[in-house]
């Protein structure tokens, strides 16, 4: 914003390098570095040590989602919705999968059998029991919606989004190569 206004001539999309450019090869005023490939490391370096800005990974999911319509073929095999599914992964989440009811039931029924054991048998899997229950929290706490789910309008599912993706690695290494250096 500062950039911006000092150079009010200075294209939008060069405020996102690491040191903003007025042209091609010319930097702004306020730039300590000229060189190129200076910025470009600088660019890199910022976004891997601070990682995405709210404003990039909204850009990430809008493309994501448009080029999600443009595809064809089942929604979960498109190209966008693997790599989507592929970067919740390597964050150490998981996509949603549209659950049956009857899968919800039998595991509900075998959580509740198990309760019914033996006293001596009970106490030793109280604890395992508890455990499950701290690793099923946990996993809900990283199980995000499908890319064909996902709605940018909801504060809820972009924000946990966001806070299992924006260091990520894969996804700014994408990001970059998408948006900041085509």
């Amino acid at each position: 914003e500062r950039a911006i206004s000092a150079d009010p001539n200075m294209p939008r999309t060069r405020a996102k390098l690491a040191i903003p450019f007025v042209g091609k090869d010319v930097p702004s005023h306020s730039s300590e570095f000229a060189h190129p490939d200076i910025i470009i490391g600088l660019t890199v370096l910022a976004y891997r040590y601070e990682g995405l800005r709210w404003s990039d990974f909204n850009d990430i999911i809008a493309s994501l989602r448009s080029t999600l319509t443009k595809e064809i073929g089942p929604w979960n095999e498109r190209k966008s919705s693997l790599r989507y599914a592929a970067w919740v992964k390597e964050a150490g989440g998981s996509v949603r999968i549209a659950r049956n009811y009857l899968d919800e039931e039998s595991t509900t029924n075998h959580k509740h059998n198990k309760n019914h054991n033996t006293s001596a048998t009970n106490n030793r899997e109280e604890g395992t029991t508890m455990m499950m229950e701290v690793d099923e929290e946990e996993d809900k706490r990283k199980e995000v919606v499908p890319l064909r789910l996902l709605k940018r309008s909801n504060e809820d599912q972009m924000n946990k989004l966001f806070q299992l993706l924006f260091k990520l690695p894969d996804i700014i290494h994408w990001y970059l190569n998408e948006f900041i250096f085509p």
